[in-house]
């Protein structure tokens, strides 16, 4: 009992914890982003508020795009979260002798991409989809590291389903988990406890004392 309300007290009084370090949001389209990746040689078509992204293989560039997150203050990382937002992923068009189209998204880094066991499948959707993704050391072993020391998420995506496919990219929001950096002791300002963290942490150092006895 005494060592399960010390813990408590060790909880309510430690000021680090892991948590949502912050986002990077890309809406794609001509009235608002546009990856650099998309010159005069793109593959794909830029449309006003998406990207119809497109599996040429040969010939152009493919889409690419970066999520530089180095202006994020963090101490370490524990995983990302990718939201996109698509449509048009499941032959909306095709009605016999179809192929189902088969796009995965393909993080990558410096060059590296994901290996075919870490892609993970879009859905298969005709309209506006919404789809989360979460990439940490394990289900992303080959990357993670380089991502985080590079401070950049590479976006890339891959497609091998028979025939020429696309699909719509509407929007990417890039979310960072993991434990903000600490400030400098002589710049960091005075902090007043919360009321409710007091309350807590003599309720707990009051029980603990009684037990003691």
């Amino acid at each position: 009992m005494n060592k399960l309300l010390f813990s408590a007290v060790l909880l309510f009084s430690s000021s680090s914890f892991a948590g949502l370090i912050g986002n990077i949001e890309h809406n794609y389209g001509t009235t608002s982003y546009i990856p650099s990746s998309m010159g005069t040689k793109s593959c794909d078509t830029k449309n006003a508020n998406s990207i119809t992204i497109k599996d040429t293989s040969s010939g152009c560039q493919r889409f690419a795009d970066v999520f530089d997150f180095s202006a994020l203050d963090f101490a370490t990382i524990s995983h990302f979260e990718l939201d996109l937002t698509f449509s048009g992923t499941n032959n909306r068009y095709c009605f016999i002798f179809c192929f189902n189209e088969d796009w995965r998204i393909l993080p990558a880094s410096n060059g590296q991409r994901a290996t075919l066991a870490e892609q993970t499948k879009l859905t298969r959707a005709s309209g506006i989809t919404q789809q989360t993704f979460v990439f940490d050391a394990n289900t992303l072993s080959s990357l993670f590291n380089d991502i985080v020391d590079s401070k950049k998420f590479s976006l890339w995506f891959s497609e091998e389903a028979f025939g020429a496919n696309n699909f719509n990219l509407y929007s990417a929001n890039l979310s960072v988990y993991g434990t903000a950096a600490s400030q400098p002791v002589a710049d960091e300002p005075a902090k007043v406890p919360a009321p409710a963290s007091i309350a807590l942490l003599g309720l707990g150092l009051l029980m603990l004392r009684r037990f003691k006895k």
